[in-house]
């Protein structure tokens, strides 16, 4: 007796799926299937819904999603949100049927050009279904306007790059690079001797044990000799460095003197002596900054 019980609730189950499949199963097709279009230009399509369930359906409006497949300026997929278009009036499908809605749609003014895929979702009451369209964006005013800001962007960024690699590659740079390592290096220098300090004044005021006191002196003099010996890996590139920039200064003093010579005999006209002068004394001048830098950082390194 239980077992027909559990038979049959199993059937009228198998039926009630059965009749909702066969209620549920539409198909739906867009012509066309591609289009060339551009942005805020109106498209007349054509939506074809077979109804291949045992109930009549209504269809009742359509979801949009749209994804780039091809977009200048975008390497990779995107999606660009999705539009509800709804009917006024719901078109009714029969059982076995097949209806063609007639849709004019807007294309959305968007500000890029490209190749997208919109898939359609078609909203029943018997349910949903697919198609896809694929639409080739023409460029408009506002694309190209965007195309243009982006080139420029993007321009800028690779100047900026240039500049910044230049600068890293530049005698210059390369310079400020060694200082700012060495002047990391001094700061640690000055802190471990800092701290030497004040741990014999502690240890003189009895606020430090003697075990304590040598286990921290021997840390702290192992951490300078360690910074020291980076530091002194430097004085002597430094030192060289020094002397090549001093001949270069006495160099383009010269070259300065030869100018004022050539001004005095017309060799050179007023004008270009004196702009000639001005690259001179601006080259001496930050040469004369470096060989300064130079000298500081010596002495520091080398003063115990």
């Amino acid at each position: 007796m239980k077992s027909n019980r559990l038979t049959l609730i199993l059937l009228l189950v198998a039926a009630l799926s059965l009749s909702q499949l066969m209620s549920q199963s539409i198909t739906a097709r867009i012509e066309p299937s591609y289009l060339e279009a551009s942005p805020g230009e109106s498209v007349d399509l054509r939506l074809i819904v077979r109804n291949l369930g045992s109930r009549e359906i209504e269809v009742t409006g359509l979801r949009v999603y749209v994804t780039s497949e091809e977009v200048f300026f975008l390497p990779i997929r995107a999606n660009f949100g999705e539009y509800q278009i709804p009917f006024d009036e719901p078109t009714k499908v029969a059982p076995g049927g097949e209806e063609v809605i007639h849709k004019t749609i807007e294309v959305p003014n968007v500000p890029v050009f490209g190749k997208f895929l919109l898939k359609i979702r078609v909203e029943t009451t018997g349910g949903n279904a697919f198609s896809e369209l694929r639409v080739d964006l023409k460029h408009s005013s506002t694309s190209i306007g965007v195309f243009l800001f982006l080139l420029l962007v993007l321009l800028l960024i690779v100047y900026a790059l240039i500049r910044m690699l230049r600068g890293r590659l530049s005698s210059a740079g390369r310079f400020k690079r060694r200082v700012s390592k060495v002047d990391a290096l001094l700061a640690e220098k000055e802190r471990i001797l800092e701290l030497m300090r004040r741990l014999e004044e502690k240890r003189k005021e009895g606020r430090v044990g003697e075990k304590e006191y040598r286990r921290l002196k021997e840390e702290y003099e192992r951490s300078l000799e360690e910074v020291q010996a980076k530091l002194d890996s430097y004085l002597e590139p430094f030192k060289s460095m020094l002397a090549n920039i001093e001949q270069e200064v006495e160099r383009l003093k010269e070259e300065r003197e030869v100018v004022r010579a050539k001004m005095e005999v017309g060799d050179l006209s007023k004008g270009e002596g004196k702009r000639a002068l001005k690259e001179k004394d601006k080259a001496i001048r930050s040469l004369e900054e470096r060989a300064r830098i130079l000298r500081d950082r010596i002495e520091r390194i080398e003063r115990i």
